[in-house]
Order: C-alpha cells, then sequence, then structure tokens
C-alpha cells in the first residue's frame, strides 16, 4: 500500500490515511467517511473485506459511494464487488518475495 499511497501522491492525488479500526463502532461507519471524502481509490485489508461480506453489508443499497472507482487489496475478492457498488474495478497488490 505505501508504494501505491506514494504514486498517487506524485501523480497529483489527494491521499485519505486512516489510523484505526475501521469496524469500531460498526463497519458500515466507515464506508459513511468514504462516501461523504468521495473516495475513488480504496485501498483496504482483505479482513476488512471479508468482515463486510460476512456481515452482509450491501453498501450499495445503503451508502453514496458513486465516485468509488477502484478497490485495491491484498486479495482478489470478487464477491464484495457485487454488494459496494456495480462497475468496479478490483485490483490485487502482490509483494515479491526474496
Amino acid at each position: 500500500m505505501y508504494l501505491y499511497s506514494v504514486s498517487g501522491l506524485l501523480s497529483g492525488a489527494r491521499s485519505i490515511l486512516y489510523d484505526g479500526s475501521p469496524v469500531v463502532p460498526s463497519p458500515v461507519q466507515f464506508l459513511d467517511l468514504l462516501g461523504r471524502l468521495q473516495v475513488t481509490h480504496f485501498g483496504t485489508s482483505a479482513h476488512y473485506l471479508s468482515l463486510l461480506e460476512s456481515s452482509g453489508v450491501t453498501a450499495k443499497d445503503t451508502h453514496n459511494l458513486n465516485r468509488l472507482k477502484v478497490i485495491t487489496s491484498t486479495e482478489y475478492w470478487i464477491s464484495i464487488s457485487r454488494s459496494l457498488k456495480n462497475n468496479i474495478c478490483l485490483g490485487i497488490l502482490l509483494e515479491r518475495v526474496g
């Protein structure tokens, strides 16, 4: 995620960094933040996406994520795209070891 954030800054984008648990007090409050700040590219952990999926969150019906274009994560979560937004680009961040 670090290199992704730095490359965004170098291209003139604005980065929003969140320090804390995205599920306290609830997972949907973090989605409210994404909508309110009109986030276009969202990088997150696969664990957070898994928590959304297991809790049955369907953000596309309850949150305004119109500006969201890309979700990047450390694993591939195709099913979460259906619950967050239609027509979303999913990216996988792979780390080269060795």
